[in-house]
C-alpha cells in the first residue's frame, strides 16, 4: 500500500470527518448517470466513516448497483476480519461480479467507475478505478493557503502507465478523433461491470492510497470527470477556501464547472476534517 511521503512522518493527532456536503447533477446529459453512496458508521462501527462516488457509462444501472453494494460488501468484509486493503480490493471485484450479472440479465452496458474513502483511527484509505478524483487540501505552517494534494491517478487510455498494462495483457489502445481509447471504444481502463471490454484490459482492480491525516489536511474533495475535465485540482480549492459550508462547498463547485462547459454529468463531495 503506497504512501504519500510528505504526511508519512507527520504526527497523528485524531483527524476525522466533520461533516460533509454532496451534490450531483445531471449537467448538459439527458440522463443522471452518476451516484454517491455516504456511511458514517460503516459496519456499525463509530468512526469509520466511508465516501463512495460511482460514475455510470451507458446508464445510471451500474453506479446505482455500485452505490448500494460496495459499502455493504465492504463492511461485511471488514467483519469477518480482512485488512482494509484486501477488503477494499474484494469489495471492487465483488461489486464487479454484480453489475455484469445485470449486464448479461439485460444484455447491456452498465459500467461505472469507483472511488471510495474511508476514514479511520486518524487515516485516510483511498480506492480508485476510473477516473473520478480525489484531492486533499494541505496547508504547511508556513502557507497562506490551502495547497491541493492529488490522491488520485485518472484511470485512462491516454495515461501511459495504464497504456503499457493494456498493451501487456494484449489489449489495444486506438486514437478515435484524437481521443485514446481501449480497443478504439473505452476511455477509461479501470471501471467496475463493462464485461464487453474485460478481454480487452479494463479491470476493476483499484489502486489504493493510504493517508496518515494531521491537523494541516482541513478537506477532501471528491468529483467524478465532469468536474476534472475543465478545472484544476488547485482551482478547486481556491474556490471553496472561503465556504464553511460543505453543501454550498460543492455547489460552488458544481456551477463552476458547469459554467466552464462541462459537458457531462457533475457530482461533488466535499468533507471537512478536523480533530
Amino acid at each position: 500500500m503506497e504512501k504519500l511521503e510528505f504526511l508519512a512522518n507527520q504526527e497523528k493527532r485524531g483527524v476525522e470527518p466533520k461533516s460533509y456536503g454532496a451534490v450531483e447533477f445531471i449537467g448538459r446529459r439527458d440522463e443522471l448517470q452518476d451516484a454517491v453512496a455516504v456511511d458514517r458508521n460503516l459496519g456499525g462501527k463509530e468512526g469509520r466513516q466511508f465516501f463512495g462516488l460511482y460514475d455510470g457509462h451507458g446508464s445510471d444501472a451500474g453506479a446505482k448497483l455500485a452505490a448500494e453494494k460496495l459499502h455493504r460488501f465492504l463492511a461485511e468484509k471488514l467483519e469477518k476480519g480482512l485488512d482494509l486493503k484486501t477488503a477494499l480490493q474484494t469489495s471492487f471485484y465483488l461489486t464487479d461480479g454484480e453489475i455484469e450479472k445485470l449486464e448479461t440479465q439485460k444484455k447491456g452496458q452498465f459500467g461505472a467507475t469507483a472511488l471510495a474513502a474511508v476514514f479511520e483511527e486518524g487515516k485516510l484509505t483511498i480506492a480508485n478505478a476510473g477516473d473520478s478524483r480525489a484531492i486533499l487540501a494541505y496547508k504547511s505552517p508556513s502557507g497562506y493557503k490551502n495547497q491541493a494534494i492529488r490522491l488520485t491517478r485518472d484511470h485512462r487510455a491516454s495515461d501511459s502507465i495504464e497504456k503499457k498494462r493494456i498493451e501487456e495483457v494484449g489489449g489495444e489502445i486506438m486514437s478515435v478523433n484524437g481521443i485514446a481509447r481501449v480497443g478504439g471504444q473505452s476511455m477509461v481502463t479501470r471501471s467496475l461491470g463493462d464485461r464487453f471490454f474485460s478481454s480487452s484490459g479494463v479491470t476493476p482492480e483499484p489502486e489504493i492510497k493510504e493517508v496518515e491525516l494531521t491537523p494541516e489536511n482541513s478537506r477532501l474533495v471528491i468529483a467524478c470527470d465532469g468536474v476534472w475535465d475543465v478545472l484544476g485540482d488547485q482551482e478547486v480549492l481556491d474556490l471553496i477556501e472561503d465556504e464553511p459550508d460543505d453543501t454550498k462547498a460543492a455547489e460552488a463547485i458544481k456551477l463552476k464547472a458547469f459554467q466552464a462547459e462541462s459537458p457531462d454529468n457533475i457530482s461533488v463531495i466535499v468533507v471537512t476534517l478536523g480533530s
